[in-house]
C-alpha cells in the first residue's frame, strides 16, 4: 500500500457492561483453598506494560505476596505485601527478559505453607522488541487500558495479523504530551505503506487493530462506551478503513456494525445479512479532526427479530436500530483501531 494520510487516532476505552472478566481456573489447591486464575494457560505479554494478577483468596488472611517465577525459581518480587483482595495491578518491569517459563506465585503472609501458583507457563517479551516476535498465533496481550481503570476485559490482544512494527500500536502517555480523554493514557494506532502481516499481505489488506478480550453472548444486552480523536485525519477516495468492529468469532462472516470512514465522515455500516444495508453518519468530516467523540452503545445481540443497536454520540442519540443483530450463537468480540481492506485501490496512505 501507498501512505494514507490520516495522522493518528486516539482512543480512551472504558466498557461499562458488567461480569466480563474471565478467570482461568485448573487443578489441585496447595495448601488451603487460595487460587492463582491468572496468568495462566498461554497467555503472552509484555515487559513494561500493566496486567492483572488475579487470585482467588480463600484462606490466605488478609493480605499476600506474589513472586515472579522463572522455571520454578523466584526472579523477581512482584510485591511482598498486598490485600488478599483477589486483584494485584502488575506493570511488568522493563528488565524483564524474554522467557516462555514464567509462572506466578501467591503466598499467605500469615502462613507460608497457603500458597499457589499458576498450572501453567507463561510467556513475557522483552519490552524493546516485542513487535517482532511472531504472534498471529497465538495473540501477544498489550496489558489493560488506563492502568486497569477500564472494564473493557482482562487484557487487549494485538490481532494476530497487525504487523510486526514498534509504530503500530501503543499505550501513551498525557504526561508525553500525547490527547488523553480521561485518565492517564490512551492507545495510539498508526499504519504505514506495507503495514501487514499473516494473509493480509497477500490480500490487500493492512491493519493494527487490537482485540478486547471481553467476549459477549446472542441473547443478552450490553452497554459500551469508549472516545476517540482523529488526529489531523484525511479522508481517502476509494477506500474506507474501519475504526472499529464487532466479529463473532466462529461461523460466517456476516457483516456486523463497522465503523468505516467515507468521504462524508465516519460511519456505521450494517450488512444486508441483517436486513437491508444501511449505513449512519455519525461522526461529519467537518468536525471530524482533533477533538475526541464520546459513543455509548446499548445493544442486544440476537439471532430474532428482538436484537436492537442503539448509538449515542456526544450524549445525542444517532442510531436506533431494531432486529437481527447476530448470525449465531457463538460469542462476540469487539476490536478497534485501523483497517484498510483493498489497499491497492489507492495511492495515498492513511496513519492512524
Amino acid at each position: 500500500m501507498k501512505r494514507l494520510i490520516a495522522s493518528a487516532v486516539f482512543l480512551s476505552v472504558t466498557l461499562v457492561a458488567p461480569a466480563l472478566f474471565v478467570g482461568l481456573s485448573s487443578t489441585a489447591l496447595a495448601g488451603g483453598t487460595l487460587k492463582v486464575d491468572q496468568p495462566n494457560y498461554r497467555d503472552y505479554f509484555v515487559a513494561g506494560m500493566t496486567y492483572f494478577i488475579k487470585w482467588k483468596a480463600g484462606n490466605a488472611g488478609t493480605h499476600v505476596k506474589i513472586e515472579l517465577l522463572k522455571a520454578g525459581k523466584r526472579t523477581k518480587w512482584v510485591t511482598t505485601k498486598t490485600a488478599n483482595d483477589g486483584e494485584y495491578i502488575w506493570t511488568i518491569p522493563k528488565s524483564v527478559k524474554k522467557n516462555s517459563k514464567y509462572k506466578i506465585k501467591i503466598t499467605s503472609t500469615k502462613k507460608s505453607s497457603i500458597y499457589d501458583s499458576s498450572d501453567n507457563n507463561f510467556t513475557i517479551y522483552n519490552a524493546s522488541n516485542w513487535w517482532k516476535e511472531e504472534f498471529e498465533n497465538p495473540w501477544v496481550t498489550s496489558g489493560i487500558e488506563d492502568d486497569g481503570l477500564g472494564t473493557w476485559g482482562d487484557h487487549m490482544s494485538v490481532h494476530g495479523r497487525s504487523p510486526p512494527k514498534k509504530h503500530s500500536v501503543g499505550v501513551v502517555n498525557k504526561k508525553d504530551g500525547h490527547p488523553v480523554r480521561k485518565g492517564k493514557q490512551s492507545i495510539r494506532f498508526e499504519v504505514r505503506p506495507g503495514d501487514c502481516g499473516g494473509d493480509d499481505c497477500k490480500t490487500g489488506r493492512e491493519r493494527t487493530e487490537l482485540v478486547m478480550g471481553a467476549n459477549e453472548k446472542p441473547g443478552k444486552e450490553y452497554w459500551y462506551a469508549w472516545s476517540v480523536y482523529f488526529k489531523n485525519y484525511k479522508i481517502i477516495s476509494d477506500i474506507a478503513p474501519h475504526h472499529g468492529q464487532w466479529k463473532q468469532l466462529t461461523g460466517p462472516a456476516h457483516m456486523f456494525p463497522h465503523f468505516s470512514m467515507f468521504p462524508n465522515g465516519l460511519n456505521v455500516e450494517f450488512g444486508k445479512d441483517f436486513g437491508t444495508y444501511k449505513k449512519y453518519l455519525v461522526i461529519p468530516n467537518k468536525g471530524l479532526s482533533n477533538k475526541w467523540h464520546d459513543f455509548r452503545v446499548h445493544t442486544k445481540w440476537s439471532t430474532a427479530s428482538n436484537g436492537f443497536f442503539k448509538l449515542w454520540r456526544n450524549g445525542k442519540l444517532l442510531i436506533n436500530r431494531k432486529g437481527k443483530t447476530a448470525s449465531t450463537k457463538h460469542e462476540i468480540a469487539f476490536r478497534f483501531g485501523i483497517y484498510r481492506p483493498f489497499t491497492g485501490r489507492t495511492k495515498s496512505s492513511i496513519k492512524h
